[in-house]
């Protein structure tokens, strides 16, 4: 039988009263703290070790085992995690000496659940498997489920999702055989969410909508409009934004009517974003105004920060940079604070974003460089993660195989025994395969990084990716009025090269040429070799006069080369022509003029720079 709060403390008046030190009042004080949990959980733990004391004192093992679950509940919720650890190691062997199955089951999901939270992976699976053995055994099907759930969370964390999804469904087809409404309604949004990490959107979409619905049913308005908040992301990431405002302003009155101010923040949050993505700006700043305000009233960092970044971003979409900088400062100021370092590299890269387009090009660059040094950090970090989480999934193997190693040493099973030691050994070498394979990928997907950007032979970017900047840059050029220069560099009569020096030398010419074009360069700019012997430059923020400089300045230079590569009688040099953006409505134009120009420039009797006109 369930009590309420309320309930237990007039029990516990009237126990005050008539007999203070009784096993009652040990249970009453152990069900009073266990319910006190979430919402108080420092008077928990007084509750609970009260409780306990008064056990001790009557010899009470099964009172004293739920007042120290209790106190570990309230120790998890205010992370002393050691505390709650040593809590529910006393409780499990007060269980199992009193032949306590329900009492240690619940001990041994209280202990997985610290070593959740400790980030002891291995450790916390043992402890939640040992528990839905007992379950099982006990044909407790409600706990099962739950402890199901708990399982395949461990795994979603691992990244093992589709093991993560064999318990979700397992906890979901128990839930829904004993018509637990409630724990189907968690096992459906824990379903959604591993299928939302594999990019299933479909199946992500049926279970957040199933899940919603049963929450619903039930009343519960908090856990509906998580699902249905989750139901605006999937359809935000599949560019359904009519849709995904749909599914937020609902979840939006669900957590109105629970008066849930991190949800109402989030909810708010998510809708700015849509409309900024819809190009809604005023929409979007006061959606997301009112979520920062929700947030900092109830001391959310997380809320504040996301809202803080949004504001300023929705800012520069507007063509106020200027505005957004306030904003992205705070955002960026927050994120130090909390050490969340996937914010601080958020945070300048939008700086970097909106200096750039106020015209402030030194601390745009500032801010480039760091987005760059935090970028490099969380990759390393998440590579690192990636390798743990292999490694934990084979020590968790491991753990397996001694555990049943264990059991047959008690009868005397030695054949099984010593292939379980060569599994364990293969198990070994499985690691250090998979560690180095690990490695050669990292190395591999830097390198293929690599080779789809640059060209091979003069180590400047490759006609492809000359492309995709000359897009963004005209784009960019296009929204904030700002000017764009592109300079086309063609050899001359570099056939002849060829021919006559041979190929050797023709290559040594084109490194050489390379070598030049990007000495003349700064960091805003893109140099790449367009084709055979062509290169182009993209001078953002330049204007035609001083593209047609640093031209000049790549000419001269060129043919003063020399080089131990050729001989002193090839004399290279290079034919330039220069546009800018100015009557050109798209790239492709812009390239097209200042082809016309290098042609020019050739026409004219070659080793010489020509403006288009």
């Amino acid at each position: 039988m369930t009590f309420t709060v309320a309930e237990l403390e007039a029990s516990l008046e009237r126990m005050s009263r008539e007999d203070p030190a009784t096993a009652a009042r040990v249970d009453a004080l152990a069900a009073l703290a266990w319910e006190l949990r979430a919402q108080d959980p420092r008077r928990a733990i007084l509750l609970g070790r009260e409780a306990a004391t008064l056990a001790r004192e009557l010899s009470h093992p099964r009172g004293l085992a739920r007042s120290l679950l209790a106190s570990a509940a309230g120790h998890v919720r205010l992370s002393e995690l050691s505390e709650a650890a040593n809590c529910a190691r006393e409780a499990f062997s007060l269980c199992e000496e009193a032949s306590d199955q329900d009492g240690a089951a619940s001990s041994l999901n209280m202990l997985g659940n610290v070593q959740v939270a400790r980030g002891e992976y291995a450790e916390a699976l043992g402890a939640y498997e040992h528990s839905l053995r007992l379950r099982e055994v006990a044909s407790d099907r409600r706990a099962e489920a739950a402890t199901l759930s708990n399982i395949g969370t461990i795994y979603e964390k691992l990244g093992d999702y589709s093991k993560s999804l064999e318990y979700c469904h397992r906890s979901l087809a128990v839930s829904e055989e004993i018509g637990d409404q409630d724990r189907t309604a968690t096992a459906l949004a824990n379903i959604g969410v591993v299928h939302q990490l594999l990019g299933d959107w479909v199946s992500a979409m049926e279970a957040f909508e199933r899940g919603a619905e049963v929450f619903e049913r039930l009343g519960d308005r908090k856990h509906q409009a998580k699902c249905l908040n989750n139901l605006g992301v999937v359809c935000r990431d599949r560019q359904d934004y009519p849709r995904a405002l749909q599914h937020y302003e609902k979840a939006h009155e669900a957590a109105t009517a629970m008066q849930d101010p991190e949800t109402i923040a989030l909810t708010l949050g998510n809708m700015g974003d849509t409309y900024r993505l819809l190009g809604a700006y005023e929409e979007a700043e006061r959606l997301l105004l009112q979520s920062l305000d929700v947030g900092q009233r109830a001391g959310n960092a997380t809320v504040e920060m996301n809202a803080e970044m949004s504001i300023g971003i929705t800012r520069c979409d507007a063509h106020d940079p200027h505005g957004a900088l306030v904003h992205l400062h705070a955002a960026l100021a927050i994120a130090h604070r909390t050490g969340y370092r996937q914010w601080v590299r958020n945070a300048h890269e939008a700086l970097a974003t909106a200096y750039e387009a106020t015209g402030d090009l030194s601390r745009a660059l500032e801010h480039w460089k760091a987005f760059h040094h935090e970028k490099t950090a969380l990759l390393e970090a998440q590579a690192e993660e990636a390798a743990q989480a292999l490694r934990l999934r084979l020590e968790l193997g491991k753990v397996r195989h001694d555990g049943e190693m264990h059991r047959l040493r008690h009868v005397e099973l030695a054949r099984a025994n010593q292939e379980l030691e060569a599994a364990s050994e293969r198990l070994r070498r499985s690691d250090q395969e998979k560690s180095a394979l690990v490695e050669q990928l990292r190395e591999k997907s830097a390198l293929l990084e690599q080779e789809t950007r640059e060209d091979a032979l003069t180590g400047l970017s490759n006609r492809r990716h000359l492309e995709q900047m000359l897009d963004h840059e005209f784009r960019r050029a296009r929204r904030f009025g700002h000017p764009l220069a592109l300079i086309m560099i063609d050899v001359d009569r570099f056939k002849d090269i060829n021919d006559r020096h041979s190929h050797v030398a023709g290559d040594a010419v084109l490194r050489h040429v390379g070598a030049v074009i990007r000495s003349a360069c700064r960091t805003v700019d893109a140099a790449a070799r367009y084709g055979g012997d062509e290169f182009v430059v993209v001078l953002p923020e330049t204007r035609v006069g001083d593209a047609l400089l640093i031209g000049e300045r790549i000419r001269l230079e060129v043919e003063s080369l020399a080089s131990s590569e050729f001989s002193a009688a090839l004399r290279p040099t290079v034919s330039v022509g220069v546009a800018d953006d100015v009557g050109s409505t798209s790239p492709s134009e812009l390239l097209g003029a200042v082809d016309r120009a290098l042609y020019a420039a050739k026409e004219r009797g070659r080793n010489r720079v020509v403006a288009h006109s």
